[in-house]
């Protein structure tokens, strides 16, 4: 038996050792890619819960089923356009238009106040004053985007094939994992999916109510824009704890333009809506969801902050979803195999002699 000298079994190492390192470094490029990915995953299990009544009801296929589900669900968005979108449109280029001038009289208040004219002038009045327009438009800018478009469609398709073709895919990903690990992974991805599908039904249902109890709200006091705000409030739930902070301030800062006591109704309404949201709606909402404890979020949002930059807030509480799974599994366990070798082991079974 050939037995290698010293200097090569320490190449080897070096070799393996420099290809772990280069793996570890693709990884750390390309995590935008996989985060785009994890995206598309979320798209495609929204399709397939879309689709899933199509398939029970109409006994459609898989495929014409995802199909149908994602053009039902463009008509619903193309109607709501027709008939609202001249409305909120205005009311978007009314927010955009006049959150500059409220950043001034906000500022101008500011300085007023001794305690607030020291801190503009340890913060930079000049930098305060130049930075903060710009990050006001800078989301009107950037949804136009061409790389931001470019990803949105990315994920899109990615969803609609992922959903079209699950089995193929997940099947394909277990053929990764060792055979005698296979029925873990099996149920470990089975859980994910599960608990991704709950938890994205509860982020959606949370969305919605906030969002017309904020447009609700804003129109009763006479703020401005209650649509648009109500819209962004809506869609800013899906990022926990930052997401609320983030849409209130464009209503507070247009309200301040009506004066002080516009602006306390509104702080109002936004805590009244989010304390009603977090005490009320939640608990209901994820008694048959999925339950993320509060300190893990907040951790999480800031870990994933760090490591992915604005893309890993958004994902922060799916990913979370994930990683918790992952962790609370009992190794061990045993799972259902694969689609396609049970196919394959039935058809042996059936096979004559």
């Amino acid at each position: 038996m050939f037995v290698p000298s010293s200097d090569t079994a320490f190449l080897r190492k070096v070799l393996i050792v420099a290809a772990v390192g280069a793996g570890a470094l693709l990884a750390w490029r390309l995590r935008d890619v996989a985060l785009l990915l994890f995206a598309s995953v979320l798209v495609a299990l929204s399709l397939r819960a879309l689709s899933r009544p199509l398939i029970v009801l109409l006994k459609l296929n898989e495929k014409l089923a995802v199909l149908a589900a994602f053009l039902g669900l463009v008509l619903m968005l193309a109607l709501l356009g027709v008939f609202f979108g001249l409305r909120i449109q205005a009311q978007i280029d009314e927010v955009s238009d006049l959150l500059p001038q409220a950043l001034q009289s906000f500022m101008a208040q500011v300085r007023q106040n001794p305690l607030g004219a020291r801190a503009l002038a340890d913060l930079g009045q000049s930098h305060v004053e130049t930075v903060f327009p710009t990050l006001m438009r800078l989301p009107r800018f950037a949804l136009s985007g061409a790389l931001i478009a470019g990803d949105v469609l990315l994920v899109v398709f990615g969803g609609i094939y992922l959903a079209a073709q699950a089995d193929l895919y997940r099947d394909g990903l277990l053929r990764l994992a060792p055979t005698a690990r296979r029925p873990l992974a099996v149920a470990l991805i089975d859980e994910i999916g599960r608990l991704l599908r709950k938890w994205l039904l509860a982020q959606l249902i949370s969305m919605a109510l906030v969002g017309v109890m904020v447009g609700l709200g804003l129109w009763i006091i006479g703020a401005p824009a209650p649509v648009a705000l109500g819209l962004l409030a809506g869609a800013a739930e899906f990022v926990p704890f930052v997401g609320p902070v983030v849409s209130a301030l464009p209503a507070l800062l247009l309200a301040l333009l009506h004066g002080a006591d516009k602006a306390g109704w509104t702080l109002a309404l936004f805590i009244l809506v989010h304390l009603v949201e977090a005490n009320l709606l939640q608990p209901l909402i994820q008694r048959q969801m999925v339950l993320i404890p509060p300190v893990l979020t907040i951790f999480a949002l800031v870990s994933f902050a760090l490591v992915f930059g604005p893309l890993g807030v958004f994902l922060a509480a799916p990913l979370t979803v994930v990683c918790l799974t992952a962790a609370t599994l009992p190794f061990g366990g045993q799972g259902p195999e694969p689609a396609s070798e049970a196919a394959d082991r039935q058809s042996r079974r059936a096979r004559p002699a």
